[in-house]
């Protein structure tokens, strides 16, 4: 219900600002002359859509018109010139993007005796106003390309780098500065989009307008309006390689209500578009996938434990013995399938006496779910690969007005418009294992094992002193009660909840192998009766696991251990401005956007072991200040009860109590692995018990922002003190983590015009970030600690210092803002010790000034860990660690929230420079400068990763950093156009990047209370690209673009984490420039399309046939191939960088390492060739054929069409290699099962033979090559 009303109220937000998705309008320019090329003044220029009027303008006295505020779209444009020559000229299918200006001239022959001239328009091969690196292609291009999808469509442009079909970089810059635009609105959550809903789309590389920001490139796809006429289609496609992979679409839009006139545009129209698919295997592996045979799978499942008749009790996985006669390979990966869900609804509203207002209101929906595939499951355990899923929802709105455009041609201001937006996205994903979902307690559950406990005494005492009521008694000749010890287990499949059926079955094993008798013989060997003694012979208990076959593959029957769901809100609002004043184009923008981010998981299979360990710990010890005491005439017996330690009792032992009716407060031993699941729920924990774990917190069980501890949606604003100092109703601290809350503004301003032919895009863009959380004053101290200028202060309070400076207290070149380290690690000094006598300049042992360690004589040291001893030194603290009673004030952590601060939001100032000049008619040079920056990543706040901080110390457990600038691309770009004839061009381009402030791993040695791993703005990189691109409108049938890319993308990192291996070997972070591993040194780009027109414009094989109409012979030409054509796409792509090993290493076993043979991504992998086909041909027809209306006229056609289509991908089946392994160079060896050193090790396993077979069939891995041949065959008709 709350969701419903967040819903309803974000709506209502909508519709109050009346706004939607942010969309770009154009602008048309051009000159009317008569055919001796005299102006035409003051001739009307009208803009249609199927004849009814949308816009237009008036030419001035030389001619000259500008029609402004043009929306996406294709339209007629006709130059009317009644006011001279009684003639116009209409030039038809013009089509016109986004943020465009289009020069459009007509040559009006005023002599003609044709009163009106309708020509098809010719699109110019290049466009004179483009001032940036932008490419475009229509939705029909987008939905005729082979792989139906956007990224297919621009993976194959110049600049950017991609992988098996996939971009993975767009000049030179990281994944992370990849933007998604759809209607204005940044993708949040799925990208999805219907085909058949997208009008255009185009990816922005260089020369970026000011109204782009938080990115490097952009990608700006822009829907369909509702058309004036009822249009729809409906689409299914299915793959006939083998894959099963399907895919439904429909759409349909129109008018819902119309104009009063004829010519007037719809008052009211719609558009619903949808699609569903199913891929059974939408990502294929090279030659298949490894998978047991099923009689195989059925054995080790019966019996999974080998045990050895050579040591007593000594047991193996008897799928540790299974060889390659036991494996087979499967064409199709099972258990991998997808399904997808999207609908997306728009109505577009037109209003205003002039028709001069549009409101549009828009939404989509997507959901999908499906299987997370592995290798490592795939072999036996497939079966629990775990599903993952996710929605995402978008509402958003706009409000276009074009407040007034001057018809004259004469007027200074000729044109203002304003645009508001609204728009919010909700995007929830959750993640499980198919058969529990959210019943947390059936992930670990076994089955039911019961615990007889009986009690212990000791041998024959013959003197026994005891306390009986107080007082002390001696007794002689008596057992004493030492304590209840377990005489026996049991086990059995609990029928109401066999949850894990494989899982049960190591236990039943087990008792099959060694019956309770058994049992009972092996006390007498000194093997207790308990739980233990049933793992130690390979049963599993509850929230056991399987051991990992060899650490290599999942065991049958292993249970995904994750249970995980995150949503994530945005909520964003977009205005400007635009306005044409006399040669300006202005406009004036602000963006405003925020983000919640809310997460949650836990690892539920743990929470048996936590029950267990969490239960009873309060009854451990005996109650042996009151002595029972009780005789059988010839020894005395003396018991004890339990004694109860209310104090010690956990909060999941409390709640456990109340939930089966027992007293909270009573001393009854509850046996948790005799109850069932449905016992328990993860309200019963406190955070405290989650987070410490299993593993004193080195690995918490549960991680959460934006919810509770149990997964509900904490909606509270919380700080870093509330999470360290607030305490719950029973005593124990409640760790309250809020949403992670960042607010993103932006505000522009952009100036296009021209100085006689330059052509300029000026424009200005202020960025403001504001995490809007709390982070470390200092990254190297975790409590607060005293500067010099801190304990300079303290000590003018004492006379002896009044006068005193810096250097006759401290190293002669030490500041205030210095921190000092001191003997002692972690040393607590009040303002009076350092008054007094207790602070002593001779225990000093260094500073620090930011990053720059000194020792205590002010030199300048490399490793501070070492040279100032930190193990057993440390910074002066302010505030004490311990109380009294020696107990750490602050709970189960050294970190105090004084140490931290809000964080200060950061500016940045973005200037963009963009211009163009015609050379001649036919060419084009062009240069941009733009600065560009992006939010900083790895920067929500972690408190939990700070709360167990002592346990951060590896590589492993890096950090984020929620203190970071953002990052900083600086572009410069020069590019030269060139027209060949009329229908084809050249064009040129250089570009140069710089990346600034880029985030790498960084290691704070020495930092309080420990070292640890995070992130900081380190990396720097640089770019240097050249290309070349040709481009020929159709032309006999053939279009073609073709383009060659040169670029040398080098760095000190190639992503956040390239480092941490350096870090963790204690290096220094890499400071010198090399390849990045996504740099394609060479790159060429192949777009054909070959295609017949139909009709008058259809340039092909022909028949004549005659045949008798009304019983006349008529010839007939048969076109064989109208409207039938192809598209093909071809790249070869030179191959990415690696790092050379000179030391043989897996990255498959432990105990291994890697030695950088010469330089980081010295080596480059091999060539990398892709082309994809799609054949397609449409048949149109008459819907209305034959059909009469009321008066029995035959109807106006009204066309549909049927398109059969067949896509295939990798066509050549092109076996590409994407990854090798490090030593040789390889795909498919690693070099680890051949090297000497590692002899010893592969001849220590337990069966070397099967050892070897696992090995071979997880090294070779499919996906170390690109993905095989793949082919769809489509029909989709429409009208």
């Amino acid at each position: 219900m709350a969701m419903i009303k967040k819903l309803l109220s974000v709506l209502g937000v909508i519709i109050l600002f009346s706004s939607m998705a942010f969309a770009q309008t154009s602008t048309i320019k051009g000159k009317v002359v008569d055919q001796a090329g005299d102006p035409l003044g003051y001739t009307r220029v009208y803009l249609k859509i199927a004849d009814k009027v949308v816009n237009m303008a008036m030419a001035d006295d030389k001619g000259e018109y500008s029609m402004f505020g043009v929306e996406l779209g294709t339209y007629d444009l006709e130059a009317d010139a009644q006011m001279t020559c009684k003639k116009s000229l209409k030039k038809t299918d013009i089509k016109v993007g986004t943020s465009q200006v289009l020069f459009i001239d007509f040559e009006i022959n005023c002599s003609s005796d044709l009163d009106e001239v309708v020509i098809k328009y010719e699109p110019p091969v290049f466009d004179p106003d483009n001032t940036s690196s932008t490419s475009r292609i229509s939705g029909d291009n987008v939905r005729t390309t082979p792989g139906r999808s956007v990224t297919s469509a621009l993976a194959n442009l110049e600049g950017v780098s991609s992988v098996d079909g996939a971009m993975t970089s767009v000049r030179g810059n990281r994944s992370d500065g990849q933007q998604t635009i759809i209607d204005g609105v940044r993708v949040r959550g799925n990208g999805g989009i219907s085909m058949q809903s997208i009008e255009e789309a185009q990816l922005i590389q260089g020369g970026i307008p000011a109204e782009y920001g938080d990115g490097t490139s952009f990608t700006v796809i822009t829907t369909k309006s509702a058309p004036k006429d009822f249009h729809g289609s409906l689409e299914l496609r299915g793959s006939i390689d083998g894959y099963n992979n399907f895919l439904g679409a429909v759409s349909i839009s129109g008018p819902l209500l119309k104009g009063k006139k004829k010519s007037d545009p719809t008052r009211i129209g719609f558009m619903f578009s949808g699609e569903v698919s199913y891929d059974h295997d939408a990502s294929p592996a090279r030659g298949g996938v490894w998978v047991a045979n099923d009689d195989a799978r059925e054995a080790i499942i019966a019996n999974p434990i080998r045990y050895s008749n050579e040591s007593f009790g000594a047991r193996y996985q008897e799928a540790c013995f299974l060889t390659s006669e036991s494996f087979h390979k499967e064409r199709v990966r099972k258990n991998a399938g997808n399904w997808d869900y999207l609908g997306q609804l728009k109505f577009d509203f037109t209003m205003g006496k002039r028709n001069n207002m549009r409101l549009s209101l828009g939404g989509s929906y997507e959901y999908l779910k499906g299987k997370s595939w592995s290798a490592t499951t795939a072999l036996f355990n497939g079966d629990n690969n775990p599903i993952s899923t996710n929605a995402t929802l978008r509402v958003n709105a706009r409000l276009n007005h074009r407040v007034f455009t001057d018809t004259t041609g004469t007027g200074v201001l000729k044109n203002v418009m304003y645009d508001v937006n609204v728009n919010y996205t909700r995007f929830n994903s959750e993640s499980y294992a198919a058969r529990h979902k959210d019943r947390l307690f059936e992930y670990g559950y076994v089955g039911q094992y019961t615990t007889t406990k009986t009690k212990g005494y000791s041998p024959l005492k013959d003197e026994l002193t005891i306390m009986v009521d107080g007082e002390q008694v001696t007794i002689y000749d008596a057992y004493e009660f030492e304590g209840w010890y377990d005489s026996i287990v049991t086990f059995k499949v609990n029928p109401n909840f066999n949850v894990n059926p494989i899982l049960s079955q190591y236990a039943l094993n087990f008792i099959e192998q060694y019956p309770v008798q058994d049992l009972y013989d092996l006390t007498y060997e000194g093997f207790p009766i308990d739980l233990n003694l049933f793992t130690q012979f390979g049963a599993l208990r509850n929230g056991d696991a399987p051991d990992a076959i060899y650490s290599m593959y999942s065991s049958p029957g292993t249970v995904y251990n994750g249970y995980s769901k995150s949503q994530t809100e945005q909520f964003g609002v977009k205005a400007s401005i635009s306005m044409n004043l006399k040669n300006h184009e202005l406009k004036f923008g602000f963006d405003f956007e925020k983000l919640t981010y809310r997460g949650y998981g836990i690892g539920p299979v743990s929470l048996w072991t936590l029950m267990r360990n969490e239960t009873n710990t309060h009854i451990s010890e005996l109650d042996k200040d009151h002595a029972i005491i009780t005789t059988d005439g010839d020894y005395f017996w003396v018991d004890y009860d339990r004694y109860i330690a209310l104090a010690d009792q956990t909060t999941f032992d409390r709640n456990l109590r109340k939930a089966l009716g027992l007293n909270p407060n009573g001393s009854d031993w509850i046996d948790i692995d005799n109850l069932d699941p449905s016992t328990f729920n993860i309200g019963m924990f406190d955070a405290e018990e989650l987070l410490l774990g299993t593993s004193a917190g080195a690995s918490p069980l549960v991680s959460y922002y934006g919810y509770d501890h149990t997964g509900k949606i904490n909606r509270h604003k919380t700080t870093i003190a509330d999470f360290f100092n607030n305490v719950g109703s029973n005593g124990r601290r409640t760790y309250n983590i809020g949403a992670y809350e960042p607010i993103y503004m932006a505000f522009y301003l952009q100036d296009k015009f021209s100085i006689n032919s330059l052509l300029f895009n000026v424009g200005l863009r202020v960025d403001r970030f504001d995490a809007n959380q709390e982070v470390l004053k200092d990254p190297y101290l975790l409590r607060e600690a005293y500067t010099v200028g801190n304990i300079m202060e303290i000590l003018k309070k004492n006379p002896a210092y009044t006068n005193a400076a810096i250097s006759d207290v401290f190293t002669g070149n030490a500041q205030n803002d210095w921190v000092v380290y001191y003997a002692g690690n972690g040393t607590y000094l009040s303002d009076a010790d350092i008054a007094g006598s207790e602070f002593n300049t001779s225990s000093i042992v260094g500073y620090r000034n930011g990053d720059i360690w000194y020792d205590a004589a002010g030199n300048e040291v490399e490793n501070p860990e070492k040279a100032l001893a930190l193990n057993v030194n440390g910074p002066i603290l302010k505030n004490p660690l311990y109380d009294e009673d020696n107990n750490m004030i602050s709970g189960i952590s050294k970190v105090e929230s004084g140490a931290f601060t809000d964080y200060k939001a950061q500016w940045s100032v973005m200037p963009r420079i963009s211009f163009s000049f015609p050379v001649s008619d036919n060419s084009l040079f062009y240069a941009h400068y733009n600065i560009i920056t992006s939010r900083p990543t790895n920067l929500q706040i972690s408190p939990v990763d700070y709360l167990f901080i002592s346990q951060r110390n590896a590589a492993g457990d890096i950090i984020s950093n929620p203190n970071m600038k953002p990052q900083q691309s600086i572009d410069y770009e020069i590019g030269f156009r060139q027209k060949i004839g009329n229908k084809s061009s050249i064009s040129i381009s250089a570009y140069y990047s710089e990346k600034r402030n880029q985030i790498q791993a960084f290691r704070f040695s020495g930092a309080y209370p420990n070292t640890y791993y995070s992130y900081k703005n380190i990396d720097f990189g640089t770019v240097q690209g050249f290309t070349f691109a040709y481009k020929m409108n159709r032309t006999h049938n053939l279009t073609l673009s073709a383009n060659y890319t040169l670029q040398y993308a080098k760095g000190t990192g190639s992503s956040t984490t390239s480092q941490l291996s350096i870090l963790a070997a204690n290096q220094p972070n890499l400071r010198t420039l090399t390849n990045l591993s996504f740099d394609q040194r060479h790159r060429i780009g192949v777009n054909l399309d070959y295609r017949f027109e139909g009709g008058v414009d259809y340039e092909g094989p022909v028949t004549e046939k005659t045949v008798m109409v009304d019983g006349k012979p008529t010839t007939k030409t048969i076109q064989w191939l109208s409207n039938t054509g192809f598209s093909l796409l071809f790249s070869a792509a030179s191959g990415t960088p690696y790092t050379r090993s000179s030391t043989p290493n897996s990255t498959i076993v432990a105990g291994t390492t890697s030695t950088i043979s010469g330089s980081i991504n010295g080596s480059n992998k091999p060539w990398q060739f892709q082309c994809d086909l799609r054949i397609d041909k449409t048949f149109i027809f008459n819907l209305n054929k034959n059909a009469k209306d009321k008066d029995g006229n035959a109807k106006s056609a009204k066309p549909g069409y049927l398109t059969v289509y067949v896509d295939i991908q990798n066509l050549f089946n092109f076996k590409n290699v994407i990854s090798v392994y490090d030593y040789t160079g390889n795909p498919d060896d690693d070099g680890y099962l051949s090297a000497a050193e590692y002899q010893q090790a592969i001849n220590g396993q337990i069966y070397v033979p099967s050892f070897i077979t696992y090995y071979q069939m997880r090294v070779q891995n499919p996906y170390n090559y690109s993905r095989p041949i793949r082919a769809s065959l489509g029909i989709q008709f429409g009208f």
